[in-house]
Protein backbone atom coordinates (compact mmCIF):
# COMPACT_ATOMS: atom_id res chain seq x y z
CA UNK A 1 0.00 0.00 0.00
CA UNK A 2 1.30 3.34 -1.09
CA UNK A 3 2.09 6.12 1.29
CA UNK A 4 3.08 8.83 -1.15
CA UNK A 5 1.45 11.63 -2.11
CA UNK A 6 -1.57 11.89 -3.24
CA UNK A 7 -2.33 8.10 -2.67
CA UNK A 8 -5.63 6.27 -3.01
CA UNK A 9 -4.73 3.81 -0.47
CA UNK A 10 -7.02 1.44 -0.90
CA UNK A 11 -8.33 1.39 -4.23
CA UNK A 12 -5.36 2.44 -7.03
CA UNK A 13 -1.66 1.56 -7.68
CA UNK A 14 0.31 4.45 -8.62
CA UNK A 15 3.74 5.62 -10.26
CA UNK A 16 5.52 8.90 -9.90
CA UNK A 17 7.26 10.24 -13.26
CA UNK A 18 9.30 13.74 -13.72
CA UNK A 19 9.97 15.75 -16.72
CA UNK A 20 14.09 15.74 -15.61
CA UNK A 21 16.27 13.15 -14.68
CA UNK A 22 17.63 15.63 -12.12
CA UNK A 23 13.59 15.43 -11.21
CA UNK A 24 13.45 12.05 -10.83
CA UNK A 25 16.92 11.54 -8.97
CA UNK A 26 15.92 14.29 -6.71
CA UNK A 27 12.12 12.98 -5.85
CA UNK A 28 13.41 9.56 -5.48
CA UNK A 29 16.83 9.35 -3.86
CA UNK A 30 18.70 13.19 -3.60
CA UNK A 31 16.62 13.78 -0.74
CA UNK A 32 18.45 11.28 1.20
CA UNK A 33 21.95 13.49 0.70
CA UNK A 34 23.17 14.71 4.08
CA UNK A 35 24.71 18.23 3.23
CA UNK A 36 27.96 19.45 5.11
CA UNK A 37 30.14 22.69 4.54
CA UNK A 38 31.17 24.26 1.38
CA UNK A 39 28.81 22.16 -0.75
CA UNK A 40 30.49 18.60 0.57
CA UNK A 41 27.81 15.86 0.99
CA UNK A 42 27.10 12.23 1.86
CA UNK A 43 24.43 10.22 -0.42
CA UNK A 44 24.38 6.54 1.08
CA UNK A 45 24.99 4.34 -1.65
CA UNK A 46 23.42 1.61 -0.73
CA UNK A 47 20.32 3.39 -1.47
CA UNK A 48 21.34 2.67 -5.28
CA UNK A 49 20.85 -1.24 -4.84
CA UNK A 50 17.86 -2.43 -6.87
CA UNK A 51 16.90 1.00 -8.32
CA UNK A 52 17.17 2.18 -12.27
CA UNK A 53 16.82 4.92 -13.97
CA UNK A 54 13.89 4.01 -17.33
CA UNK A 55 12.24 6.56 -19.93
CA UNK A 56 8.28 6.22 -20.67
CA UNK A 57 6.01 7.60 -22.83
CA UNK A 58 2.84 8.30 -22.21
CA UNK A 59 0.42 6.91 -25.45
CA UNK A 60 -2.73 7.16 -24.25
CA UNK A 61 -4.23 10.06 -26.25
CA UNK A 62 -7.39 10.23 -23.94
CA UNK A 63 -5.47 10.53 -20.55
CA UNK A 64 -5.98 13.69 -18.82
CA UNK A 65 -3.25 15.86 -16.76
CA UNK A 66 -5.03 17.97 -14.34
CA UNK A 67 -2.06 20.43 -13.14
CA UNK A 68 -2.12 21.60 -9.74
CA UNK A 69 0.99 24.61 -10.33
CA UNK A 70 0.56 27.73 -12.01
CA UNK A 71 0.03 28.82 -14.41
CA UNK A 72 -2.99 25.89 -14.89
CA UNK A 73 -4.22 26.14 -11.40
CA UNK A 74 -5.12 29.55 -12.39
CA UNK A 75 -8.23 27.51 -14.48
CA UNK A 76 -9.26 26.50 -11.19
CA UNK A 77 -8.87 29.22 -8.86
CA UNK A 78 -8.88 32.61 -10.49
CA UNK A 79 -8.62 34.47 -8.03
CA UNK A 80 -4.74 33.29 -7.77
CA UNK A 81 -4.42 33.87 -4.35
CA UNK A 82 -7.14 32.86 -2.09
CA UNK A 83 -7.63 29.69 0.17
CA UNK A 84 -7.90 27.67 -1.93
CA UNK A 85 -4.70 28.33 -3.78
CA UNK A 86 -3.06 28.06 -0.41
CA UNK A 87 -4.22 24.97 0.58
CA UNK A 88 -3.05 23.27 -2.97
CA UNK A 89 0.23 24.93 -2.42
CA UNK A 90 0.28 22.94 1.04
CA UNK A 91 -1.01 19.64 -0.37
CA UNK A 92 2.03 19.85 -2.92
CA UNK A 93 4.78 20.77 -0.31
CA UNK A 94 3.78 19.31 2.88
CA UNK A 95 6.38 16.48 4.39
CA UNK A 96 3.57 14.84 5.54
CA UNK A 97 2.52 12.89 2.83
CA UNK A 98 -0.25 11.23 4.96
CA UNK A 99 -2.22 14.53 5.10
CA UNK A 100 -2.80 14.33 1.06
CA UNK A 101 -4.41 11.05 1.03
CA UNK A 102 -7.97 12.04 2.13
CA UNK A 103 -8.12 15.07 -0.52
CA UNK A 104 -7.37 12.22 -3.17
CA UNK A 105 -10.44 10.33 -1.89
CA UNK A 106 -12.09 13.45 -1.78
CA UNK A 107 -11.42 14.10 -5.70
CA UNK A 108 -12.35 10.62 -6.86
CA UNK A 109 -15.50 10.10 -4.89
CA UNK A 110 -16.34 13.84 -6.65
CA UNK A 111 -15.40 12.36 -9.92
CA UNK A 112 -17.53 9.13 -9.42
CA UNK A 113 -20.10 11.12 -8.22
CA UNK A 114 -20.93 13.30 -11.51
CA UNK A 115 -23.19 12.54 -14.23
CA UNK A 116 -22.57 10.69 -16.11
CA UNK A 117 -19.09 9.63 -13.42
CA UNK A 118 -15.73 9.85 -14.60
CA UNK A 119 -14.48 6.82 -13.26
CA UNK A 120 -11.04 7.24 -14.17
CA UNK A 121 -8.64 9.84 -12.14
CA UNK A 122 -6.67 12.28 -14.09
CA UNK A 123 -3.54 12.24 -13.95
CA UNK A 124 -1.78 15.15 -11.49
CA UNK A 125 1.15 17.43 -11.97
CA UNK A 126 2.82 19.64 -10.19
CA UNK A 127 6.19 21.36 -9.33
CA UNK A 128 8.83 19.30 -7.43
CA UNK A 129 9.40 19.99 -4.30
CA UNK A 130 12.40 18.93 -4.59
CA UNK A 131 13.84 19.82 -7.57
CA UNK A 132 11.96 23.20 -8.54
CA UNK A 133 12.69 23.34 -11.95
CA UNK A 134 11.00 19.94 -12.60
CA UNK A 135 7.33 18.88 -12.87
CA UNK A 136 6.36 15.72 -11.66
CA UNK A 137 3.60 13.82 -12.35
CA UNK A 138 1.23 10.83 -10.80
CA UNK A 139 -0.68 8.61 -12.77
CA UNK A 140 -3.15 6.50 -10.88
CA UNK A 141 -4.33 2.87 -11.85
CA UNK A 142 -7.24 0.58 -10.70
CA UNK A 143 -5.18 -2.57 -8.99
CA UNK A 144 -7.03 -4.83 -11.55
CA UNK A 145 -5.00 -2.81 -14.65
CA UNK A 146 -2.38 -4.65 -16.23
CA UNK A 147 0.67 -2.87 -17.55
CA UNK A 148 0.52 -3.10 -20.86
CA UNK A 149 -3.44 -1.59 -20.67
CA UNK A 150 -2.06 1.21 -18.56
CA UNK A 151 -1.47 4.07 -21.03
CA UNK A 152 2.24 3.93 -20.80
CA UNK A 153 5.66 2.40 -22.65
CA UNK A 154 9.02 2.08 -21.19
CA UNK A 155 11.16 3.65 -23.93
CA UNK A 156 14.71 1.37 -24.25
CA UNK A 157 16.69 0.29 -21.43
CA UNK A 158 16.47 0.85 -17.85
CA UNK A 159 19.77 2.29 -16.49
CA UNK A 160 21.31 0.23 -13.12
CA UNK A 161 22.02 3.61 -10.56
CA UNK A 162 24.33 1.19 -9.11
CA UNK A 163 26.28 1.25 -11.50
CA UNK A 164 29.41 2.96 -12.67
CA UNK A 165 27.01 4.84 -15.34
CA UNK A 166 24.28 5.31 -12.58
CA UNK A 167 26.85 6.65 -10.00
CA UNK A 168 28.38 9.28 -12.17
CA UNK A 169 24.55 10.42 -13.05
CA UNK A 170 24.06 10.97 -9.46
CA UNK A 171 26.98 12.21 -8.91
CA UNK A 172 26.81 14.88 -12.15
CA UNK A 173 23.20 15.76 -10.87
CA UNK A 174 25.19 16.94 -7.64
CA UNK A 175 28.00 18.61 -8.97
CA UNK A 176 26.01 20.84 -11.47
CA UNK A 177 24.26 22.91 -7.84
CA UNK A 178 27.62 22.96 -7.01
CA UNK A 179 27.56 19.48 -4.61
CA UNK A 180 30.48 17.25 -4.31
CA UNK A 181 30.19 13.68 -3.54
CA UNK A 182 33.04 11.48 -3.29
CA UNK A 183 30.99 7.61 -3.31
CA UNK A 184 32.61 5.16 -0.79
CA UNK A 185 31.99 2.15 -3.43
CA UNK A 186 31.94 2.64 -7.30
CA UNK A 187 31.25 -0.96 -7.89
CA UNK A 188 27.73 -2.87 -8.30
CA UNK A 189 25.83 -3.30 -5.04
CA UNK A 190 24.82 -6.82 -5.75
CA UNK A 191 27.93 -7.98 -4.23
CA UNK A 192 26.74 -5.66 -1.67
CA UNK A 193 23.81 -6.33 1.27
CA UNK A 194 22.42 -3.51 2.55
CA UNK A 195 19.15 -2.14 2.43
CA UNK A 196 17.60 0.05 -0.50
CA UNK A 197 14.82 2.35 -2.33
CA UNK A 198 14.08 4.25 -6.07
CA UNK A 199 11.95 6.25 -8.95
CA UNK A 200 11.40 7.53 -12.41
CA UNK A 201 10.08 10.65 -15.29
CA UNK A 202 7.79 11.70 -17.38
CA UNK A 203 4.84 11.91 -20.27
CA UNK A 204 6.41 12.19 -22.92
CA UNK A 205 9.90 11.35 -22.30
CA UNK A 206 11.10 10.64 -18.50
CA UNK A 207 12.84 8.35 -16.31
CA UNK A 208 10.77 5.63 -14.83
CA UNK A 209 11.28 3.01 -12.26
Amino acid sequence: MSKARFALTSSHAMFYAADEIEGALWEALLRYTAIGPKGQCDFPTAKLKGQVLSCVRLVDASAKVLSLSRPALLLLFPDGDGPAVQAVKELTTTPDHASTHAEAAALYDCLQALDPPVRRMPILSWKSRQFEDSTVYLSYHPKDVTPDTSGWVQVGESQPLDSPVGINLIRTALQIHGFMWTPVNTFSTESLHDEADVMDESPNQSPFD
